[in-house]
């Protein structure tokens, strides 16, 4: 399993990106000495040649409006109209050097501006509705303590960053040191992006009302080889690190540092709300909102792939996930290692799974506590899970799982690792297998504690179960079992099949080697763990109230402890066997005759071994025994 699953070094992806964005301090691809370089890109030496970019949006070097030529001639003295541009016009700007707003030397008078450092601050260049459409090219070079204070929410307090609106290229420029607070749409670089940005960043703290991100406010664009490092906060609505919004895709970028919205919906250390494409990037620090907080993303609807997150995530209400509060999409070769925390549906990757959601080949290993829906991997799921992990612990009050506290979908080949403790409904996989959930081919091996219906491999289960098993301990009060703690029928299916329970049970009042209590189905199974308890204790089962529905199923009366099935109600369809009549294989032949019956999923393997799952665990289109789990 732990093969099949591309893993993502965090050191290995880090390093790619610092490779890749390193020509940002290196000064490459600057200009000449001449105002216009052969590129056709105006030189901007100063700061007030930085302004005057305003008053010519398209960068060809003609002003937009007539009226603004003074003021863009006085900031470009030594060129007349055209700009000195070829017979085709410029096509931008471009950083001659660095520029720091705090430094006299970056200004043409050589003297710090106090309008541009103090009161309302930095007035953007270009908006959403007139944004800058040409090149900008920072030729690796820096602009220093960008001040905005612009919080009001107004025209010039909307769109806010370096840049209030871009439709054209940013590149190869960094803003440092940034202190941006303004209304809506904010970012340290743009506000709201319509065209490409690439090998740039922000470093700093950059705050708004509504749709605050680190280097963009919304994207509609294209943002690849960049980065935020810094603090980002919003009162309402979203907040995301390196984006609020993305419409648009994100690739080989990263956030780093502290994103949050309050009491406010919604946070995502690399974007706050995806409904474009993420790939290649990763969010590491403290992310932290009320609902829809996400180490990555906060709300996703947009495919996700070769991503991580790593820190702490926490929220004060629901859809908490290491890496996304709420998916609605496709997640893949994806990965958390985030300390998650909230209060219903809470994930190590993935809070809620929507029925519209897959997540595959993805996995988890940071500690999730919760109070309702706590899972390893997802709070709840109502998509598919499949060949996907968690190793982290897990601590709850209810639907608490080592995989996902309650599924309504589907999960496969999948298993988890950590250890899992609530008080009711908890489940070294599951902690609630609801009536439409299915689970098969997947395994857990951590030991479960709890109160009520606690269970090796799900708590309650009203769906169906198949191909599965369990390993870990299970301790409990009532209706404690090694791979269920409650089966139930007349709240849905309640079908156990071809499974098998390994672990120690120790439970006070209804206690089985396979399943605490019982009024479903349970065919070609067993258990041999030992079993103890107060009352209604079985090797099996330790209530049963079906008579009907169970079959060809056994446990070990050696190493179990009990002599038998059922600690209390009808045992028809359980047989205690010796370990080595359990251990005697002989194929689908003797006691294992009708095992068969739903599918060839046993491995009778040699003398001296119980009956083994076969599984496509790797997905290579053979089943074995071998690659499933440990054995």
């Amino acid at each position: 399993m732990k093969k099949s699953i591309a893993r993502i070094s965090t050191l290995a992806l880090a390093g790619m990106l610092a490779a890749a964005i390193a020509g940002l301090s290196c000064g490459y691809g600057r200009a000449d000495d001449n105002d216009v370089d052969d590129d056709g890109l105006i030189e901007i030496s100063n700061l007030e040649q930085l302004n005057a970019v305003r008053w010519d949006l398209d960068g060809n070097g003609v002003v937009d409006d007539p009226a603004d030529a003074d003021a863009h001639g006085a900031a470009f003295p030594a060129r007349g109209p055209g700009m000195g541009c070829p017979d085709s016009g410029c096509l931008g700007y471009e950083l001659a050097r660095s520029l720091d707003f705090d430094n006299g030397a970056s200004y043409a008078s050589g003297e710090v501006s106090a309008e541009w450092t103090s009161g309302a601050g930095w007035l953007p260049i270009g908006g959403s509705g007139d944004p800058f459409a040409g090149v900008f090219d920072g030729g690796g070079n820096t602009i220093a303590n960008l001040f905005m204070d612009r919080p009001d929410r107004s025209h010039a307090g909307n769109n806010a960053g370096l840049f209030g609106g871009a439709s054209g290229e940013v590149r190869k420029v960094g803003v440092v040191d940034v202190q941006v607070k303004a209304g809506n749409d904010v970012g340290g670089l743009v506000g709201f992006n319509f065209g490409a940005i690439s090998e740039s960043y922000m470093t700093g703290n950059v705050s708004g009302f509504r749709d605050s991100g680190g280097l963009a406010g919304i994207n509609h664009g294209a943002i690849s080889r960049s980065y935020a490092e810094g603090e980002v906060s919003g009162k309402a609505n979203v907040g995301g690190g390196l984006v609020a919004v993305n419409y648009g895709s994100i690739s080989d970028s990263y956030f780093k540092g502290k994103a949050s919205v309050g009491t406010a919906r919604v946070a995502g250390g690399l974007a706050a709300l995806n409904f474009g494409e993420i790939s290649g990037s990763y969010a590491e620090g403290e992310i932290s909102g009320s609902d829809l907080v996400g180490g990555l993303v906060g709300l996703n609807q947009g495919p996700i792939s070769g991503s991580y997150a790593n820190g702490v995530v926490s929220g004060q209400g629901d859809d908490i996930g290491g890496l996304a509060g709420v998916n609605y999409d496709q997640i893949s070769d994806s990965y958390s290692a985030a300390k998650v925390s909230g209060r219903h549906r809470i994930g190590g990757l993935i809070g809620i799974n929507r029925s519209s959601g897959a997540i595959g080949a993805s996995y988890a290993t940071g500690e999730v506590s919760g109070d309702i829906g706590a899972g390893g991997l997802a709070g709840w799921n109502d998509g598919t899970i499949s060949a996907s992990y968690s190793t982290g612990n897990i601590l709850g009050i209810d639907n608490s799982g080592g995989l996902v506290g309650r599924n309504n979908g589907v999960i496969s080949a999948s298993y988890a690792a950590g250890d899992v403790s609530a008080n009711h409904r908890v489940g070294g996989l599951v902690g609630n297998n609801d009536k439409s959930g299915t689970i098969s081919a997947s395994y857990s091996t951590g030991p479960v504690s709890g109160n009520d219906d606690s269970g090796g491999l799900v708590g309650e289960n009203q769906g169906l179960i198949s191909a599965s098993y369990a390993t870990g301990d299970v301790s409990g009060e009532r209706d404690s079992g090694g791979l269920v703690g409650e089966n139930l029928k007349d709240r849905g299916v309640g079908t156990i099949s071809a499974s098998y329970a390994k672990g120690r049970v120790a439970g006070k009042f209804g206690a089985g080697g396979l399943v605490g209590w019982n009024n479903g189905a349970i065919r070609a199974s067993y258990a041999t763990g030992r079993v103890s308890g107060e009352r209604d204790v079985g090797g099996l089962v330790g209530e049963n109230e079906n008579a009907d529905s169970i079959s060809a199923n056994y446990w070990d009366t050696e190493t179990s402890g009990q002599a038998s099935a059922v600690g209390y109600g009808p045992s028809s369809g359980s047989e205690g066997k010796t370990t080595a009549e359990l251990q005697s294989p002989a194929g689908y032949s003797g006691i294992y005759g009708s095992w068969n019956q739903d599918g060839d999923f046993w491995d009778f393997g040699g003398s001296g071994q119980y009956p083994a799952l076969k599984v496509d665990f790797d997905g290579d289109g053979t089943a074995t025994s071998q690659e499933f789990g440990s054995q």
